[in-house]
This record gives C-alpha cells, structure tokens and sequence, in this order.
C-alpha cells in the first residue's frame, strides 16, 4: 500500500487568487501557535465560523504565494488548534470551510490539485504521528478535493482514496479492524475495483473470520491482477476455507511449483497448504510428494519436515518420519557446530 506522494513534488504557486482580503482576527483570539515560520492566532474558547474561515484563507492566500512548507505548517497548525479548541464539532464546520472556498475556486476554473497535495501531505504528517482523529479529517478533505479534481480533470489518480486505503490499513494494524472495514467500502462505494482497497478489505475480513468476503474481494482482484502472488495465495487459503477446494487447489498449484521471482514465503506455504488439501481429501501419498518437492528447495525447514513426518507416520512409515526428523536434527547441529 505505497504512495508515491513525492512524485507530486512540490506544486508550482497558483496564479493570484481572489479570495478577499482575510478579516482580522475577533478579540478572543488572543492565542497564538507556532510552528515553524507561521504563526496561527487561535481563539482562547469556542471556535467561530467566521474565525475558521479567514485563518483557512490565509492557508490559501500562502499557497497562491508559492509558500508550499509554510501553507502546510499553517494549515496544520489551524486544524490542531481547532481541534483542541472545539473538538469534531470544530473539524466539521472547518471542513466546510475548506470545501466551500475549494468550490469557489473550482468554479473559477482553479486548479485544485496544489490544494490536494497540501493535504495530502499533512494528512500523511498526522498519520506518521498517530493523530488519528485529523488524520481522518485531512483524508476525507483529500478525498473530497479529488473528487472535485478528478471532475475538472476528467482524469488522474484518485489520490484520496489511496490516501483512505492507507489509513484505513494503520488502523487495521492496531486493532481497530471495524473502522477500518467501513473507510474501505467507502472508498469501493466510489471506485469498486479499487484493487489496493479490495485487497486491503480482504485483509481486514480474514482476520474477522469472514471468509466469503475474503474470496469475494480477491476473486475480483485476481480477475484484474492475476499476476499478484500474495492475493492468489490469500484466495486460495480463504476457498479451502469455504469448501471450495477444487478452486483452491487450481489457485495454490501453480504457486506451488512455481520458480519465478515471487518471494519464497507464497511458494512455501502454498506448498504447505496445497499438501494440507491434498491429505484431507484421503491422497497422502500425493500429499507427501508435495512436500517432498518443497523440501528439495528448502532443505533445513522446520516445519515442511514436521509435516512431512506427520503426514509419514499417519501412514504406519514410522521409521521415514523418524529419518526426516533425525536428518533435520543432524543438520541443525551441523550448523551450530
């Protein structure tokens, strides 16, 4: 789930926008904070609208400039403060501010995508320092801005729902594997072959238990990609898993057997798992060919050996078993002599 962010670069300044002259601060914004070059005057209590809109078109006003890192601390600095200050009830009426002068500008024929990259790349800030919370805002503001983008465009990478898929898979990662379903098929709501999504939506549902889904998401990233290794091998466990063996078998063979340049691990447990197939379905001694093929690239492997002897011993070839397990050990002790 990689974004390539930096191949945007750093946007060139927009031409001079009319977006009025900013309106001073109201008495109560007495705070200030500070980062960087920028300062940002934050309100002492509540969050007013109108205070939300000026800092943001200050934001705006520093990006016309061709100010890219100082736009970026202040626009960061903005949603932190009005964060603390108001909570998600401020977050909401800024992202209506934020979307409303990103309409003004779309209908004066603007390009948006300096305005996407900002948040873009202050959303990925919030993320790398686990703010959740604005990390959620920013995507969602990216998201919002792409799609506007994306309309004026009429082309490109949806870059928002890029930005949504890894998220989502941060949060996946921590446990919170509900809010992560949820911002996945919102991103497939707009885009249902988003493959990064289908495949990260797989991930999240494997480890919900919800098997079905796992295969329906791979199939279709397997219609598209059949080139990917890892969704093939996924597909293939998540069918044995739904009694689906003949297609699990057709998935999980040619990994198996295969010597090109896929990494080792998708070669060896399918290995593991087509053997697995093969013995529940009453053909051991098919079963232990496989293995033996995988055994022949990975000599010294724990746990090819283990099964193999299982696998040996379940039919009464005791002393083979023993011989793969000895052998294992005299090759461990080898190495550690």
């Amino acid at each position: 789930f990689n974004l390539v962010i930096s191949e945007l670069g750093t946007p060139p300044p927009w031409p001079s926008l009319d977006l009025g002259s900013p309106d001073p601060s109201p008495p109560d914004a007495v705070a200030e904070f500070s980062e960087g070059a920028v300062t940002v005057p934050v309100p002492a209590t509540e969050v007013d609208v109108h205070w939300i809109a000026t800092r943001y078109r200050e934001v705006l006003s520093l990006l016309a400039e061709g100010g890219f890192r100082d736009a970026a601390e202040a626009l960061r600095g903005l949603e932190t403060r009005t964060y603390e200050a108001a909570s998600v009830h401020g977050l909401g009426e800024l992202a209506d501010a934020q979307l409303d002068l990103a309409a003004h500008l779309a209908r004066s024929g603007v390009d948006l995508s300096p305005l996407l990259v900002l948040h873009a790349r202050v959303a990925l800030q919030y993320m790398a320092t686990g703010r959740i919370v604005l990390t959620r805002h920013a995507v969602d503001q990216v998201r919002n801005l792409d799609r506007r983008g994306h309309a004026q465009r009429h082309s490109g990478a949806p870059l928002g729902n890029d930005l949504a898929v890894t998220l989502a898979m941060a949060e996946a990662a921590t446990g919170n594997l509900a809010p992560a379903a949820s911002l996945l098929e919102d991103v497939l709501a707009a885009d249902e072959e988003h493959a990064e999504a289908l495949f990260a939506l797989a991930w999240v549902r494997e480890r919900q238990g919800r098997y079905r889904e796992v295969t329906r998401c791979l199939e279709i990233v397997h219609r598209y990609q059949p080139q990917r290794a890892e969704a093939t091998l996924r597909l293939g466990i998540n069918s044995a898993r739904i009694h689906r063996q003949e297609r699990a078998r057709e998935l999980l063979a040619p990994l198996a057997a295969s010597q090109t340049e896929m990494p080792d691990w998708i070669a060896h447990l399918a290995a593991q798992e087509l053997a697995r197939l093969t013995f529940v379905d009453r053909r051991p001694q098919e079963a232990i060919e496989i293995l033996e093929r995988a055994r022949s690239r990975w000599h010294d492997d724990l746990s090819l050996a283990v099964q193999l002897a299982f696998y040996l011993d379940s039919l009464g070839r005791i002393s083979e078993a023993n011989r793969v397990l000895d052998a294992l050990g005299e090759a461990a002790g080898s190495s550690e002599g």
